[in-house]
């Protein structure tokens, strides 16, 4: 991809199938992002579609669980576990004519996965969850990777599901949905199932999905359901009747709601005891929201992002 910097083989070929289509027209794939009419030229077995910010949320991913992995392997002997919801089947096409490796190969297949004991990928598609494994068994990895069904709408099933992987150690954890769509509960019982010991890595869709309705939730009643999906996101249903929202909203600031969106989706991490946090703005789309326990995942976390991926520096030296 043209002046991008990445230390991180995405291994690209051109799709010459892909019809390059966008949500600004007529978009072929599903809710599951799946497209009914590409398919991998590697494999020949299905994609998902992404859109511009993958790459980036790759970058920062891949280079926090080299961090991660690094530090923390002689510290919890070994007993380190990647955790990914929403996973997909592994390959993507990016919109712009490239299939490339998604978020769950880009790990795997990273030289810093040799320090991870397990790494579970969770998605209720169940074709999804059978492609990846396929992809993994290519790989010589199944003795500790694996893809599971798992639905983020049934709290429960999602805490079984991890729970009953037999693990006692640190998790990090990738929760990778579409639209803010996944209800803070889901979040609770996988920090349960972890015996509370996980840091997560959220993509919060505030700038597409949030944004765009969040002054209609607040005031129009037709809104509801949408209204509904935003209050089990942030696990508050009186987020919109905040007098703060609600001004906010009559002043037609979607902005300053997103603001308050954003804090309250930190303040509920921080009564899970989740204390360390930031907010990784991706293009215009939305935020990497990362939150830990341990102020040493929130240092992790930084050094992560010190070098952008056109490959300019903040902390020299790094």
């Amino acid at each position: 991809m043209e002046g991008v910097y990445t230390d991180v083989n995405l291994n690209e070929y051109d799709l010459p199938s892909c019809k390059r289509c966008s949500n600004s027209g007529q978009r072929l794939a599903g809710e599951d992002g799946i497209c009914p009419e590409v398919r991998s030229v590697l494999d020949g077995e299905i994609l998902r579609c992404v859109g511009p910010w993958a790459h980036e949320k790759i970058f920062y991913l891949v280079r926090y669980f080299h961090i991660f992995a690094k530090g923390m392997f002689n510290k919890w002997n070994g007993n380190l576990r990647y955790i990914e919801v929403c996973s997909g089947p592994g390959r993507c096409s990016n919109r712009e004519g490239v299939e490339q490796d998604g978020t769950a190969l880009a790990i795997v297949k990273h030289d810093t996965f040799k320090y991870v004991q397990r790494a579970l990928f969770i998605d209720y598609n169940e074709s999804v969850v059978n492609v990846l494994n396929q992809r993994i068994v290519k790989l010589g990895i199944d003795n500790k990777a694996t893809a599971l069904v798992g639905d983020f709408n049934q709290p429960t099933e999602l805490f079984k599901v991890i729970k009953n992987d037999a693990f006692n150690g640190l998790s990090l954890c990738l929760i990778d949905p579409t639209e803010c769509n996944i209800p803070f509960e889901s979040i609770r019982q996988i920090y349960l199932a972890t015996n509370r010991k996980c840091d997560f890595l959220i993509s919060v869709f505030d700038g597409v999905d949030f944004m765009r309705n969040a002054v209609a939730a607040t005031l129009d009643p037709a809104y509801s359901k949408v209204k509904k999906k935003y209050e089990d996101f942030l696990g508050d249903s009186k987020f919109f009747a905040r007098e703060d929202v609600k001004d906010a909203a009559k002043r037609n600031s979607s902005k300053d709601i997103t603001i308050i969106f954003r804090r309250v989706y930190q303040e509920k991490f921080a009564s899970l005891g989740l204390m360390y946090c930031d907010w990784k703005p991706v293009k215009n789309f939305y935020h990497l929201f990362y939150v830990s326990a341990n102020p040493r995942g929130l240092d992790f976390w930084k050094k992560s992002c010190a070098v952008e991926p056109t490959g300019q520096s903040f902390f020299p030296g790094f």
